[in-house]
């Protein structure tokens, strides 16, 4: 049984330092650190996103998470659990923290999302801060796309959906992807979205094979993360830094 404990405190980071003790994966344990994945399900179900925090050092450490809502669709709710307590949606860190042996990785319980569409189709962005309970400036996060459909995304047909990853990348001017989609779809398109979950740029994909240049020169250096979508289901996110 969940055991939902009502607790609210905010944190402020003011200083960007990327984890050095630590690195976070996803449920398929690809390693996000600073980066983003996508989890889809069905409007009428409860969507998970598994995160795991590996201690990469020689000592036990404590953690600690945040959550930051990005972008929330109206009338979704949701809520993360955390070394073994569930959270009500109004807690946006924990009041406890998680010890992780030397080189050792968190188990399933003990961190992750959960996304409840309450029937809304669409997607919402969901920022997850995991850091250092004594040492604030050590922290690592991830962005979390849940994308709620009245079908299902992992519809075989859509899983043959190949993406390159962005080269170059760091990018200065443009960066370049190479794609494969070996089925008919009625629309495709990129969109790379900034730190804030804002649209900045979009390039419309209409072939089935081939390579496509995103054009920079316009864009503020930063981190983006670019999503993938085909026929209005979101198929992948990842990060893209400007410089």
């Amino acid at each position: 049984m969940k055991k939902i404990i009502p607790f609210l405190s905010i944190l402020l980071f003011t200083t960007t330092v990327y984890a050095q003790s630590f690195k976070v994966l996803n449920d398929k344990k690809e390693d996000v650190s600073n980066g983003a994945f996508t989890v889809t399900g069905a409007i009428n179900t409860t969507i998970k996103a598994q995160i795991y925090i590996v201690n990469s050092t020689g000592d036990t450490l404590s953690y600690k998470v945040k959550k930051e809502e990005i972008n929330v669709l109206s009338g979704t709710t949701n809520t993360f659990c955390f070394n073994n307590q569930c959270y009500p949606p109004f807690v946006f860190e924990s009041p406890t923290a998680l010890n992780i042996l030397p080189g050792d990785t968190s188990k399933p319980a003990d961190l992750y999302g959960e996304y409840s569409p309450n029937d809304v189709v669409g997607t919402s962005v969901i920022r997850y801060t995991i850091f250092n309970a004594n040492d604030t400036t050590d922290y690592t996060t991830v962005e979390v796309t849940y994308n709620a459909e009245t079908t299902s995304y992992h519809e075989p047909i859509y899983t043959k959906a190949e993406l390159s990853n962005p080269f170059p990348n760091p990018a200065t001017n443009y960066t370049k992807f190479n794609y494969h989609f070996p089925f008919e779809f009625n629309n495709a398109r990129l969109e790379l979205r900034n730190i804030i979950g804002s649209v900045v740029k979009e390039v419309a994909i209409n072939d089935r094979q081939g390579t496509f240049v995103l054009e920079l020169d316009d864009v503020n250096d930063g981190v983006y993360f670019y999503t993938l979508i085909i026929d209005s289901r979101v198929i992948l996110t990842r990060k893209l830094i400007k410089k």
